[in-house]
């Protein structure tokens, strides 16, 4: 039998192996000490945002290392929150629901699991909806991190979800910045997706960032989205890409990137739901079939009954297609129609069970009708005028209620697991 290394020592090999990963990964001056977790993108443009729970709080787990492998032997925690503007507030506060046990702005009775015998601390607090920055007193040397507990959708369809960023066309207007967070860690895409249109274009939010500062500001929490879109893609290949049948676009895309986004981002912050535009590009007559068994592909991969939000779009090359949004809707139509062809989808927030006997089926805005001067010469793709418009339809898609509920009213989201990886 080979020997084994003491604890102690695996603990100290760990350490020591962190801290140089932690120093090659650096690209600048490495601080004395780090916040581990939560963690910004790889990139820095986005901090992390933590879907919040039914009461509004959710689960997070913190995570601190010192640099040098040396026992962490002190360590305190406060923390400010933001205001929309993107200021901080100048007093610290108890992020924990009902608690305000503070001691110079630090929390008290906090659970600091490795303190005295590891160079790296956990520690997990319920936090109350906000955005906010972390203070962190390591070995008495202090660092800093944003995050914050909002809510977290995935992005899913063609160019107009992916966003058309080439022919220097603009984007909506995002008048909260600190409360918007826009993730594109795609591995692959479309030449004509953002992240191929031109250096800095990758984090291009079309009109998806004005989305979620129009959410932000009415629910005063951050929002974060995780980009999924796949720039002139059908329905058909998105279900024949989820079920593993080979297309013309690389094994298992575009479906891939939702699956990846999907599993992991509920991992490791939570997710609320798919925001669904899609309906240019048609290639068969069985589209709301093909969107269903799309969606619960879905759900059994993330493992639970994820919401999506379906937007009625047709319009391309200044053309709409009623054939489409018969399908579209038809999908969003209430099961009392189930044994009889009727068209009829349901209202913005209504949950009813749908024709195909599921729920958290939502239904998204008709985007068809933004014509003219809201496409750009393609008669196509969005202007920022039109994105404008179309941010502004989805936001009453997902806030106007029906029976005194609306989308947010619904306990569905998929909360994290805090597993990292």
């Amino acid at each position: 039998m080979k020997p084994q290394l003491s604890f102690y020592w695996q603990v100290k090999i760990f350490c020591l192996f962190a801290v140089f990963f932690l120093f090659h990964a650096s690209t600048g001056c490495l601080q004395a000490q780090q916040i581990l977790w939560p963690t910004n993108t790889s990139d820095g443009t986005a901090s992390m945002i933590f879907q919040r729970d039914a009461a509004n709080k959710a689960s997070v787990r913190f995570i601190v290392a010192s640099s040098n492998g040396a026992n962490i032997t002190s360590l305190q925690v406060r923390y400010k929150k933001y205001i929309l503007s993107g200021t901080l507030e100048s007093n610290y506060v108890d992020p924990r629901p009902g608690s305000s046990s503070l001691t110079n702005g630090y929390l008290n009775g906090v659970n600091f699991n490795g303190i005295n015998s590891s160079c790296q601390v956990s520690f997990t607090l319920d936090i109350q909806q906000g955005m906010y920055q972390m203070e962190a007193l390591i070995n008495g040397s202090q660092t800093w991190q944003d995050f914050g507990v909002g809510e977290v959708f995935a992005i899913a369809g063609q160019s107009n979800a992916a966003g058309y960023a080439k022919d220097n066309n603009g984007e909506a207007e995002v008048t909260t910045p600190k409360f918007v967070h826009y993730n594109n860690t795609k591995s692959q895409f479309d030449s004509n997706d953002p992240g191929s249109a031109g250096v800095g274009r990758k984090y291009y939010k079309y009109y998806w960032g004005k989305l979620g500062s129009q959410l932000a500001t009415a629910l005063n929490v951050p929002v974060a989205f995780y980009q999924a879109a796949w720039s002139g893609t059908s329905v058909h290949i998105w279900y024949l890409s989820s079920i593993g049948t080979p297309t013309a676009y690389p094994s298992s895309y575009p479906y891939q990137n939702l699956k990846a986004v999907l599993q992991t981002t509920k991992n490791q912050v939570g997710l609320r739901g798919v925001l669904w535009h899609q309906g240019e590009t048609y290639d068969t007559g069985n589209y709301n079939d093909e969107l269903n068994a799309l969606i619960q592909q879905s759900r059994l991969d993330v493992g639970g009954d994820i919401s999506w939000v379906i937007a009625r779009a047709s319009y391309i090359n200044g053309n709409a297609q009623p054939p489409i949004i018969n399908s579209q809707n038809r999908l969003l139509t209430p099961n009392i129609y189930g044994n009889n062809f009727v068209i009829n989808a349901k209202a913005f927030g209504d949950n009813t069970t749908t024709v195909y006997n599921k729920i958290n089926i939502f239904s998204g805005p008709e985007t068809d009708g933004f014509t003219g001067a809201n496409r750009l010469p393609d008669q196509t793709h969005l202007s920022v005028t039109g994105q404008t418009q179309v941010a502004t339809a989805w936001y009453t898609a997902l806030t106007q209620n029906y029976g005194g509920q609306n989308f947010f009213s619904y306990p569905t989201a998929l909360l994290n697991t805090q597993l990292l990886l």
